[in-house]
C-alpha cells in the first residue's frame, strides 16, 4: 500500500482524494517527506496557474443570464395553449 500512497500526491494536492483515502495519505505525509514536498510543490503550481488564467466575467454575463432565465420556463411548467390535446380514436 506504502508505493499507492505515493501516486496520491496530486490528487490529494487538489483536493481530489475520498475521505477514507485522504484519512491514510494524511498519515503517511507525517512520516514521508518527499510526498510532502510534492504536494506543497504541486499546490504552488496550482495556485500560479489558477492566477494566470484568472479573467473578471464580461460586464454584461449577469445581466444576461438573468434575463435568460427569467425569460425561461421551468421544467414541468407549461404555458397557455402548450397543454397536450388528448384524442381518442374510435373505430
Amino acid at each position: 500500500m506504502n508505493d499507492e500512497l505515493h501516486t496520491l500526491s496530486g490528487a490529494y494536492a487538489v483536493h481530489a482524494l475520498p475521505y477514507a483515502e485522504r484519512v491514510l495519505f494524511e498519515e503517511h505525509l507525517l512520516a514521508c517527506r518527499g510526498c510532502g514536498d510534492e504536494v506543497w510543490r504541486l499546490r504552488e503550481a496550482a495556485a500560479r496557474l489558477a492566477e494566470s488564467v484568472a479573467e473578471p466575467p464580461p460586464a454584461l454575463l449577469r445581466d444576461s443570464l438573468l434575463a435568460a432565465a427569467h425569460h425561461s420556463r421551468r421544467p414541468g411548467t407549461e404555458a397557455a395553449g402548450d397543454t397536450p390535446t388528448i384524442r381518442r380514436h374510435t373505430p
